[in-house]
């Protein structure tokens, strides 16, 4: 029997001015053909912050990427393809590849500096099926890349507070390190209003977790990197505040009818704001 780990994610969101001017964008794919045009807009529909997440699932040796590599691409919408290596080190430093062609039902972006090229190709339902990476001057196959679950915030920036609760000892301290979410519910304190603050439950997948009663711990220290069975919380904000849970309970049990899912019931989390506001939240998620 596994329980699955759940995850609840925290963020204070502000919005991001563009890196370059409307009237460079709009000149940009003013450029673009038809077909390059419509990928786009496909691209838009399925991937709304143009922004995915990416697995090195295979590779071989002396390629650019080992297996298992993350790696994040932002598809502008000009055209352009950004290829950030290394998204923990979170330091802006990207591959740019300005323009595309399209070759059948293949998108290709060429990176001519490092003599790579980028095939992309789609699924039926028009979400990306996987891209493969060649030696352009040999076109030796390197590796393949393929998409993984990723939280997404559309023109937003997230400042993170995490809560991991550990089996052994039931408690939790805040930590900061980004993983591939997918988002189930959303509670928020005071809807459509900028001073809300939230709980947002995520999954990731696979990864057991026992059951048991876990208690929050009042803190702001940050940098603490959860280990193997740990079960992780975080906190939305819908301002500029930071906010900080200051105790209440989490339970954890093996869901009644179905032993491969959990119940997790949530009383009396007390989140507090830098500012001094307080909101509490009480709730239930029932086989997840």
């Amino acid at each position: 029997m596994k329980n699955y780990l759940i995850t609840v994610f925290t963020v204070c969101s502000f919005f991001l001015s563009a890196c370059s001017s409307g009237e460079d964008s709009q000149l940009k794919e003013s450029e673009l053909t038809i077909e390059q045009k419509e990928f786009i807009a496909l691209l838009k529909s399925n991937y709304p912050t143009q922004v995915v997440s990416f697995n090195a699932e295979t590779a071989i040796e002396n390629a650019p990427y080992t297996s298992n590599q993350k790696l994040t691409l932002t598809f502008s919408s000009s055209g352009m393809l950004f290829i950030d290596t290394n998204p923990e080190k979170n330091d802006g430093d990207e591959i740019e590849l300005p323009v595309f062609s399209i070759n059948g039902n293949e998108y290709i972006w060429k990176d001519i500096e490092h003599d790579l090229t980028y095939a992309l190709s789609l699924t039926a339902e028009n979400y990306i099926n996987e891209i493969n990476v060649f030696k352009t001057s040999t076109n030796t196959f390197y590796a393949s890349l393929v998409t993984v679950a990723i939280n997404e915030n559309p023109s937003e920036t997230n400042t993170e507070s995490y809560y991991f609760f550990g089996d052994d000892n039931m408690e939790c301290t805040p930590i900061s390190q980004g993983k591939p979410l997918v988002s189930t519910v959303h509670i928020i304190s005071n809807p459509c209003q900028s001073s809300s603050a939230a709980l947002t439950f995520y999954f990731d997948l696979m990864k057991v977790i026992n059951a048991g009663t876990y208690t929050v711990l009042a803190s702001e220290g940050i940098n603490v990197v959860p280990g193997a069975g740990k079960l992780t919380m975080v906190f939305y904000s819908h301002d500029a505040k930071n906010w900080f849970a200051q105790s209440g309970t989490v339970t954890v049990t093996t869901n009644s009818d179905d032993a491969s899912k959990i119940d997790l019931k949530f009383k009396d989390i007390l989140m507090k704001a830098e500012d001094g506001t307080e909101t509490t939240f009480t709730g239930q998620i029932i086989g997840v």
